[in-house]
């Protein structure tokens, strides 16, 4: 299977490298030539342009920032015109479910099928092969990717039909916000009523009150950390928001917003509930793709 990748980014560039390095044949296009240059040293080849892409390769994968986009890759620049019958399309990034659903409309149309593939976890997760992929749409074409997911995922989850994956992976990142807003207030308070958040923070860590968020926070106490962070929570909020249905809104929105104020809290440097260790200093955790 000839695999097309658009989107080598900090999550997206350790998923292709896996695909590389797992033997498939790989195709790549960016609009940067030289985001290209270490995967054509692993034996990647180049296509001219997205259609050319399309064309040439069975699964297409797009791990881009958003609907806008994946919108322009697919439609504007003839990427669905160029399909070949039975080929693949997974979308890697997170869109709305709304999205998903009309393009695989015009992907069928095409007698090709379409995938939302939405993952969770860091590009160190990807490259240690223990990526969550969510996946949506026909069983059987989801089966014909697995040998390429699992290059760089350790959990694979078929979550129902084209949009499903998408809106669990909006589930998913909602529910990171509220937790990460949830730590914060939790060690706050501990210094309140006269707890080291650091001692609180390592209870929590294996206490009943544990969660991601909790290992998390100690790396969001660096202001560029958080506010990467909070740049791809934002956007994605903001998608989870629109897709529930209205009358759920009143009881995440607010939630969700005291995860994001928190975070606003970290960028600015004025809060400071932990120690920042040197050596944490170079990773960004991603939620997928920002």
């Amino acid at each position: 299977m000839r695999v097309g990748f658009i989107g080598l980014g900090d999550q997206g560039g350790p998923m292709a490298r896996m695909i590389v390095d797992a033997g498939f044949p790989v195709t790549l296009w960016a609009r940067r030539a030289s985001a290209i240059e270490r995967f054509v040293a692993r034996g990647a080849g180049v296509a001219a342009d997205p259609a050319a892409l399309a064309s040439a390769c069975e699964l297409v994968c797009l791990c881009v920032t958003g609907d806008a986009d994946v919108r322009e890759l697919l439609i504007d620049r003839g990427m669905i015109a160029a399909l070949r019958k039975r080929s693949l399309v997974a979308i890697h990034s997170t869109i709305s479910p709304k999205t998903c659903v009309e393009l695989a409309r015009m992907v069928s149309a095409r007698g090709a099928t379409l995938l939302d593939m939405p993952v969770s976890g860091s590009g160190h997760a990807a490259l240690a092969r223990k990526l969550l992929v969510m996946t949506g749409g026909d069983a059987g074409a989801i089966a014909r990717t697995m040998p390429v997911l699992e290059s760089y995922a350790g959990t694979i989850i078929r979550m129902g039909d084209v949009g499903a994956a998408m809106n669990a992976k909006l589930v998913n990142n909602l529910m990171a916000v509220v937790n990460i807003g949830q730590a914060f207030h939790a060690l706050a308070l501990g210094r309140k009523v006269g707890v080291e958040p650091a001692a609180l923070r390592q209870a929590l860590m294996v206490g009943t009150g544990r969660s991601f968020a909790i290992d998390l926070i100690a790396r969001l106490h660096v202001p560029k950390r958080a506010h990467h962070v909070r740049g791809v929570l934002v956007k994605d909020v903001d998608l989870a928001i629109e897709a529930m249905p209205a009358d759920e809104r009143a009881y995440w929105r607010p939630l969700a917003q005291a995860g994001l104020d928190a975070l606003e809290q970290l960028i600015s440097g004025g809060v400071t509930l932990l120690p920042v260790k040197e050596e944490e200093h170079g990773e960004y955790v991603v939620y997928g793709t920002a």
